[in-house]
């Protein structure tokens, strides 16, 4: 991020929550947002769970109903629930708790679509340009540009063969100011990639 989109950024920083704008324009309440999450530029998320220690990249697409990092419960001890008689309070206290330092973090790169309903265990890491079908259950990482469905999620295919996914993660486009990223054919990969490489010098 440069000095100008930290300067703009919406933060928290006693819940160390960083959006980078444009982003908080769907993210505009971080007292709804989870403590230790980063949601980068151009990115939206229609609603559902965020758990804390998430990382999202630029230019996500994150549908309804996406419960992203999800943790499992404690099985081992008297309860699986709530025993408190304050319940509401255990849970707003819960939530507001710092995580600790051996929690997962949950990483959604750039370029992601994740699809309605789906599922993103926490401590997962979703890779540059993937997608993941709608109502999925997703318990391990995910490479980059694979398209993932199923419940648990496998890969189904890629998104692109594996000298253009190569070349698309080293061209890093998402990086790029968001001038020169509007102003590519979007439509044409191997033409974005050509300017991309033109633009680096590679």
């Amino acid at each position: 991020m440069s000095p100008d989109d930290i300067k703009n950024a919406l933060i928290h920083e006693a819940r160390q929550i960083l959006v980078e704008p444009p982003a908080h324009n769907f993210f505009s309440d971080v007292n709804k947002i989870p403590m230790f999450t980063v949601i980068s530029r151009n990115s939206y998320y229609l609603g559902g769970m965020m758990s804390q220690r998430l990382v999202i990249g630029r230019y996500c697409s994150i549908s309804h109903n996406v419960d992203l990092g999800g943790t499992a419960h404690d099985m081992a001890g008297l309860s699986t629930g709530y025993l408190s008689q304050n319940f509401y309070d255990e849970i707003k206290e819960r939530q507001n708790t710092a995580p600790k330092a051996d929690d997962p973090i949950t990483v959604v790169g750039c370029d992601v679509w994740i699809g309605v309903g789906a599922f993103i265990k926490g401590g997962v890491s979703v890779g540059h340009g993937a997608v993941i079908g709608a109502h999925s259950v997703v318990t391990s990482d995910v490479p980059p540009y694979a398209v993932m469905a199923g419940n648990p999620a496998r890969v189904i295919r890629n998104r692109f063969d594996d000298k253009t996914i190569e070349r698309l993660l080293k061209s890093q486009w998402w990086t790029l100011p968001a001038k020169d990223v509007t102003a590519l054919p979007k439509e044409n990969v191997e033409k974005c990639l050509e300017l991309v490489e033109k633009i680096r010098g590679t």
